[in-house]
């Protein structure tokens, strides 16, 4: 029987296509009969409970609660003394949390990891504590959602005096969070995307926004023959170099600092890229499109991995994170309707969108 996982690289677990699908399929029924035996009021009163989840959870990151129970369980009194706070209330946060699967209480006030815990501990493969501290790191943002919604403007700038972009760049160790949490959402998504597209074809790959490079060094590894391009702001190439060359990938792969509205390295076989498009608006995304379309030779490849919202009322992440985007730059996820028609007014035609185990796709286009 075959395994509904697959382990590609640095022990990063993935699962299989299939085994995702059964998930997502049993996860949507699941909700559909707790929401149809749930009573409005209390569905109501548990959304709105929902900040509170999210603050206990980034409270606990901060702190390392998670690290003390590294060793096995641990009384909360003790880890209360190793982390100078209040012994009852990191008890309340802890149970509270516990009732969420993170964590499990034993007898006597005492606790352990659970998987969920564990993925707040510093260090480790998996790890999302960056992500945790780069979600409490943007939360005023949210408070000034109604404003968003009257101007369609992002609120970024209102709280952090200056675009995100132009942020990261003026404070380094801001970016640095925000590229450690960037990392440790690609590492098991870009398994998954190896996992699902072939890159066959391509002897060259441009990757366009690539952070820390995270995503390229798999590709890399996988398609030994493969030389890539990176190309991100000056702010970020540096730390980009450094990432790939501790890989062992420096020979192979070139780091360009560039503003990619400008011009894009050209020669590539394929140009990719994941979570850049819906960092901006039509506007500006047609802009990006149009910097690739002109480095990009005849019979090259797009290859835009992105969030495609499904139709329907069915829960999907990339509602939620439609709305961050609005909020923290003015982008927006979409459709694949809306994909459709942004690249074909770019001058692109989809071939194809491969969808991986996680939620994200891979869009195939073309020059037209």
């Amino acid at each position: 029987m075959q395994s509904n996982t697959n382990t590609i690289d640095d022990d990063v677990k993935v699962p299989s296509k299939a085994a995702a699908q059964v998930y997502h399929w049993a996860s949507n029924v699941l909700d559909k009969l707790k929401r149809g035996i749930t009573p409005p009021h209390l569905h109501v009163l548990e959304l709105l409970d929902g900040h509170k989840v999210t603050q206990c959870l980034c409270v606990a990151m901060r702190l390392g609660v998670a690290d003390q129970l590294n060793d096995g369980p641990k009384a909360c009194a003790d880890m209360a003394r190793a982390l100078d706070v209040n012994p009852d209330a990191l008890y309340r946060v802890m149970r509270l949390l516990a009732s969420k699967q993170v964590f499990k209480e034993l007898p006597d006030r005492r606790f352990e990891l659970t998987p969920a815990a564990a993925m707040l501990r510093t260090g480790v493969k998996g790890s999302l504590r960056a992500w945790a501290g780069l979600t409490e790191q943007t939360w005023g943002t949210w408070e000034y959602l109604i404003d968003s919604l009257r101007t369609g403007q992002p609120m970024f700038e209102k709280v952090f005096g200056m675009p995100i972009f132009d942020y990261y760049a003026k404070h380094p160790e801001k970016s640095e969070l925000f590229d450690q949490a960037m990392a440790e959402l690609s590492r098991p998504i870009a398994k998954a995307i190896v996992m699902s597209y072939a890159f066959s074809g391509i002897d060259r790959l441009v990757d366009v926004g690539g952070g820390d490079g995270s995503l390229l060094s798999v590709i890399l590894r996988a398609h030994p023959r493969m030389k890539a391009t990176l190309l991100e702001g000056p702010w970020a190439a540096e730390r980009a170099r450094r990432s790939i060359d501790a890989a062992g990938l420096g020979e192979r792969c070139e780091v360009v600092a560039g503003d990619f509205f400008a011009s894009v390295p050209a020669g590539g076989d394929a140009y990719l890229l994941k979570n850049v498009l819906h960092d901006w608006n039509d506007e500006r995304a047609l802009a990006l499109l149009a910097s690739c379309h002109r480095a990009m030779k005849q019979g090259a490849r797009l290859l835009i991995v992105e969030l495609i919202i499904p139709p329907g009322n069915e829960p999907f992440i990339g509602k939620i994170v439609d709305i961050q985007m609005l909020l923290a730059t003015g982008g927006r996820e979409r459709t694949k309707e809306e994909y459709e028609a942004l690249l074909d007014q770019a001058g692109f035609r989809i071939r194809r969108a491969v969808p991986t185990a996680f939620p994200m796709s891979v869009i195939e286009a073309v020059r037209t």
